[in-house]
């Protein structure tokens, strides 16, 4: 294997983990804007009882 390869094997490596966690990091992001949507809805309904 010649250094050119390495380093081009290299760099396919660390980019796919980047896009891993990049995935992740978005999947999560999507999970906590969800529940901030519920649990905003559920303090609106929950203010809207008391008189």
């Amino acid at each position: 294997m010649s250094e050119k390869e390495a380093r081009a094997g290299l760099v396919e490596v660390f980019s796919g983990k980047r896009g891993r966690k990049a995935q992740a990091a978005g999947t999560d992001q999507e999970a906590l804007y969800s529940q901030i949507g519920r649990l905003k809805v559920e303090l609106d309904w929950l203010n809207g009882l008391s008189p």
